[in-house]
Formats: C-alpha cells, sequence, structure tokens
C-alpha cells in the first residue's frame, strides 16, 4: 500500500492513525465552516503530544511487551506518526533525546526549541514547518524559579516543572504574530503579556473536573475550589497525578496569600483568593463528538484512565479571533481495551496526541 501524506486543512481527509485496524482516525468538523469566506492561509494545524520519555518506562507497563517498549520502536511509531500528521506546529511533553529526536523532525522540514526540565533529562519542545514560521521571542520558564511567591501557606510547589513559549512569525503576512504555549504539569500565565494571538498546549495533569481545567476554561476560579483547599494536598505524592495539584496561577493584586490586610485575615469568607486571567481561552475538544464535553480520555493506563491534556486557543488580541475547525478523532476504548492499554504494538505513548485544525480570522475592530 502507498502511503502518503495527510493534508490537515482537508476536513474530509480521512487519517490512517497507525498500522492496524485502530480504525481509520479523522477529522471532526466543529460547526459550520464557510469555506468560501475564510482564507486557507489563515489556518494553522496543531499537535499536543506527550510522547512518554524513555526514562520512565522501565517497571511502569508490564502489560506492555518489552520489544514494544524499548527505543527504536516506540522511535520508529514516533516518527510515523508525526510525518502522518503533518501539523504545522508541534508541541512536546516528555520531549526526551532531543539530541536524536530533533535532526528527525529537522529532515520532515520542522525546527524547534527545546526546554529541559530540571535534573532531568526531557522537557518540552516546540516545532514549527519551516515553511510557514520563521522565530521570534522565545521563553523558557522553570517553574520552581515561581515557589518563593506561594512560600508559607503550608503546601509544596517544586515539582520541577517547566514552561515554554514562543512566538512564530508567519511567512504569509496574512498571519499576525502567533505565540504559542507549550507546558507539562501546570503554568503560570505570565506570558504572554502582550497581544498576540494565543495558543496553550499541554500534558497539564488535570481532569476536566479540576481547578486548573476551570481556571483556564472559564478565566478564572474562586481559592474555595475543593482541589484549592490544602486538604486537597495531603495525600500528594510526587510520581502521582496532578489532578488536584494547582498551584501557579495569577493571583489578584488584592488578595496576596499567606498575608492579612486591612486587619483581616486571608483566611476569612471576604478575602478568599480569586484566580483569573482575560486571555478568553478555549479548549479544541470542549465539543469533542458534538457531547459538549471533552474526551473520556487521552491518557490510558492500567492505573489511570482520564483526560489530561489539552489544546487552548485564545488571547487578547481584538483584530482577531480564533474558529476550531476540526479535531482529530480519538482512538475507541474498545480498541485500547483489545491491547489492555497504552503504550501497546501500535502506540508508543500512554497519552494519545491531540491534533487541532484552527482558523484566524478578522473580526470587526475599531480603534
Amino acid at each position: 500500500m502507498t502511503r502518503r501524506r495527510i493534508d490537515p486543512h482537508n476536513p474530509n481527509d480521512q487519517l490512517i492513525r497507525r498500522e492496524c485496524s485502530a480504525g481509520s482516525s479523522k477529522f471532526q468538523p466543529i460547526g459550520h465552516f464557510n469555506e468560501q469566506s475564510d482564507d486557507k492561509n489563515l489556518r494553522i494545524s496543531v499537535i499536543s503530544y506527550n510522547i512518554l520519555a524513555q526514562k520512565y518506562i522501565k517497571g511502569s507497563f508490564p502489560y506492555c511487551h518489552s520489544a514494544w517498549l524499548g527505543y527504536e520502536h516506540r522511535n520508529k511509531k514516533w516518527k510515523s506518526e508525526i510525518a502522518k500528521f503533518n501539523g504545522d506546529v508541534l508541541c512536546f511533553q516528555e520531549f526526551d533525546k532531543e539530541e536524536l529526536r530533533g535532526p528527525i523532525l529537522g529532515e520532515q522540514g520542522y525546527e524547534g526549541r527545546y526546554f529541559q526540565r530540571n535534573g532531568k533529562r526531557e522537557g518540552c519542545s516546540i516545532f514549527w514547518k519551516k515553511s510557514k514560521f520563521t522565530e521570534g521571542e522565545d521563553l523558557g520558564v522553570n517553574l520552581n524559579d515561581l515557589v518563593d511567591k506561594f512560600k508559607g501557606n503550608g503546601l509544596d510547589y517544586e515539582r520541577d516543572n517547566v514552561g515554554m513559549a514562543i512566538v512564530l512569525n508567519p511567512i504569509n503576512n496574512k498571519l499576525p504574530s502567533i505565540c504559542i504555549a507549550n507546558i507539562h504539569a501546570h503554568w503560570n500565565p505570565l506570558y504572554p503579556e502582550d497581544n498576540h494571538p494565543l495558543i496553550l498546549c499541554g500534558d497539564f495533569n488535570s481532569l476536566p473536573s479540576s481547578a486548573v481545567y476551570q481556571y483556564l476554561s472559564q478565566g478564572f476560579v474562586d481559592g474555595n475550589h475543593p482541589h484549592l483547599v490544602k486538604s486537597a494536598y495531603t495525600n500528594y505524592t510526587k510520581d502521582e497525578h496532578l489532578e488536584s495539584y494547582f498551584a501557579s496561577m495569577k493571583l489578584k493584586e488584592d488578595t496576596p496569600l499567606n498575608e492579612e490586610k486591612e486587619g483581616k485575615s486571608t483566611e476569612s469568607k471576604e478575602e478568599i483568593q480569586k484566580h483569573e486571567h482575560m486571555l478568553n481561552l478555549k479548549s479544541a475538544y470542549s465539543n469533542y463528538l458534538g457531547k459538549g464535553r471533552e474526551p473520556d480520555f487521552t491518557n490510558y493506563t492500567a492505573n489511570f484512565i482520564g483526560t489530561l491534556d489539552y489544546i487552548f486557543y485564545g488571547g487578547k488580541n481584538d483584530k482577531y479571533e480564533w474558529k476550531c475547525i476540526s479535531n482529530l478523532e480519538i482512538p475507541s476504548e474498545e480498541w485500547i481495551k483489545k491491547r489492555v492499554a497504552l503504550p501497546n504494538e501500535y502506540c508508543p505513548s500512554d497519552h494519545i496526541p491531540l491534533m487541532a485544525r484552527l482558523c484566524l480570522s478578522k473580526t470587526m475592530y475599531k480603534e
């Protein structure tokens, strides 16, 4: 069978996700999209993918044959997936063996940046098609450097997590500059504070019921959310999923942590912190398959099944607005169960890659 590259800008294009009966995955259209009024050059396809660093495999997946967990096999599958997905921008978490993976992506026409986690041989990376973008300003954030502002409230925030962001300048001038942000675990939206349209990808280790998801998708979360109170952390260990762990949030200036203001304790009802942002973020998978919610899972192992990965889009630019045209189907649970869980022979990671096709359009803007 002759293989071909998928055109991510064709909503009817079928994507044979893997060389098996995983089913053929396809892009799911979201609402009505007027092909006539939107220029294809205003579209961008984005992938977010926790590829599972090799260092975390030993002893973690006893149900998976050892031959399928080796780097050579997994790298072959990963390379094949990326080539078939053909995304414009790639955001990876647990990106390891950068010296090997970087050149592979270079051969496929990508350029990128990598930001390593503290004391670990893996981190986050962002790659983009050299034919479509040039690199602008970039930023790497070690979240351990931010913990001083939260010390004193009895919680431990040091988790060696990182985030990164980069401004991409389209070679085709029909697009404004775009800020791409990528994180693993949790994010402090200290960047961007400018007016670039924003795409935020990552493995947030947070379920849709979490304070993290509410904060990002709704723009705010109250400090009395059950995941933000101290008791939510009592059973936390470093290796557990961070479903209830949400530390790095932007606070309103009038609600400092662990301080008193005007003689009132911040623990009083009147002084509950409210965490908020003005980035107008939406999740590309928030209405997956028309069900009005996120998919049931993006991470599927013998010990945990749930949605932890997201692609958010938005920003504070009044001249442009994002539309999500379609997103990539997720393999069925039935197919995964036949192979116990992820990873397996066909899937190189315990996470499922997400991909969204977005369109940036001009709004009725007044100076």
